[in-house]
C-alpha cells in the first residue's frame, strides 16, 4: 500500500511539474509577441529597393513573365513574378496578388487569363520550412511569426518598385489578397494611400475563431480547443494583422470582398466580422463553389475572371484603352 501511494504521488508531483512548464511556456509565448508589436515598424523594415534582380524570363502566346528578386535597404528580400500582356503599348492597370504561401509567385503561372491587366505575384518572406505540421510546428514558430511581421513591407516594396515601371500606370494598381493573402493585404492597403482599391478574395477576420475550428474533430473539450487556439494566435503574431484592426483603415478607398458560400476553410461567424469590420465604400459579392487551392484550376478561373475583368471594364470605363 505504501509503495502504491508513493507511485500515486510521484505521478501527482510529475503532472504538477507538466502543468507548470505548460502555464510558464505559454505565458512567455503569450507576452513576448504581445509585446512586439511589428505595426510601428512596417515603414522601417520596408526600407527602399537597393538592387533588383532578374532570375527567369519567359513568354508564352499571351504574356510576357519575369521572376523578380528586391532587395531593401533594410536586409528584407523579396521574390515576386510579374506577368506583362504582349500587346501592352502603353502604362495599364496593375493587380498585386499575394495568395497561399506555398503557391507564392508562382501563382502566376497559373492564371490563364488577366483580361490585358499586368500581374504581379509575391512570395511570402518565410524561411522555414514548407511543410509545417505539430511536430515541427514549435522550431518554425520565429519563422512564423518574422513572416506574418515581414510581408507587409514586402508588398510595400513591390509597390513601389512596380509603380515607377514604364508599363504600370501608377494610378491604377489594387491589391488581391486570396485566403491566407486576405489576412495581410488590408495592412498595405491601409498604409500605401496611392493604392486605388482592395480585394479581400476568400478571407475571414478572427485567427483564433478559425484555429478552433479547424481544432475542433482532434480536441472536443472546448474550453482546451479555445485556450489552445488562442495560443496558436499570439504565438504566430496573428492577432496583430488581424483584418479586422486594418480594412476599415482603407477607406476612403474602395474595398471589395469576395467570398464562397459553404467555403470549408472558414466559419460564417469570421467572414462575416471581416464584413462587419469594412467601411464604405465597400462591395461584398457571394459565389458558389469551394475554397481556391492550387488543384482546384476551376476555382483559380473563376476567382480570376471576377477579379480581373472587373478592374479591366473599369479602366475602359474610364479611358480610352482598348
Amino acid at each position: 500500500m505504501n509503495h502504491r501511494w508513493k507511485a500515486v504521488i510521484r505521478l501527482l508531483i510529475g503532472i504538477s511539474v507538466i502543468l507548470v512548464l505548460l502555464i510558464i511556456s505559454f505565458a512567455v509565448i503569450l507576452i513576448v509577441p504581445a509585446i512586439s508589436d511589428p505595426s510601428a515598424t512596417y515603414i522601417d523594415r520596408k526600407g527602399r529597393i537597393v538592387a533588383v534582380q532578374k532570375t527567369d524570363e519567359w513568354k508564352d502566346q499571351n504574356a510576357h513573365f519575369y521572376d523578380l528578386s528586391l532587395h531593401s535597404s533594410s536586409g528584407l528580400d523579396v521574390d515576386i513574378s510579374v506577368r506583362i500582356p504582349l500587346n501592352t503599348t502603353s502604362p495599364r492597370p496593375l493587380a498585386i496578388v499575394i495568395g497561399g504561401y506555398r503557391t507564392g509567385r508562382h501563382g502566376i503561372k497559373i492564371i490563364s487569363e488577366s483580361h490585358n491587366v499586368i500581374v504581379a505575384t509575391l512570395s511570402y518572406p518565410y524561411h522555414g520550412d514548407k511543410k509545417v505540421n505539430k511536430d515541427n510546428f514549435i522550431k518554425n514558430l520565429g519563422h512564423i511569426r518574422q513572416a506574418f511581421a515581414d510581408t507587409p513591407p514586402a508588398i510595400l516594396n513591390a509597390f513601389d518598385y512596380l509603380r515607377n515601371q514604364p508599363y504600370v500606370d501608377p494610378e491604377k494598381i489594387e491589391l488581391v489578397g486570396v485566403s491566407l493573402g486576405a489576412f495581410l493585404i488590408g495592412i498595405p492597403g491601409a498604409l500605401e494611400p496611392r493604392i486605388k482599391r482592395v480585394w479581400l478574395v476568400q478571407g475571414a477576420a478572427d485567427p483564433a475563431a478559425i484555429f478552433e475550428d479547424r481544432l475542433t474533430e482532434k480536441i472536443t473539450f472546448t474550453p482546451l480547443r479555445r485556450i489552445i487556439a488562442k495560443w496558436i494566435e499570439i504565438a504566430i503574431g496573428a492577432h496583430h494583422v488581424n483584418p479586422k484592426k486594418w480594412v476599415g483603415l482603407i477607406a476612403p478607398r474602395p474595398v471589395i470582398a469576395i467570398n464562397t458560400y459553404g467555403d470549408e476553410a472558414f466559419p460564417v461567424s469570421s467572414v462575416e466580422l471581416l464584413h462587419q469590420s469594412l467601411r464604405e465604400p465597400h462591395e461584398v459579392i457571394w459565389i458558389k463553389g469551394k475554397h481556391v487551392l492550387p488543384s482546384r484550376k476551376d476555382v483559380i478561373e473563376q476567382l480570376a475572371s471576377i477579379v480581373f475583368r472587373r478592374i479591366s471594364e473599369d479602366n475602359k470605363a474610364n479611358t480610352n484603352i482598348k
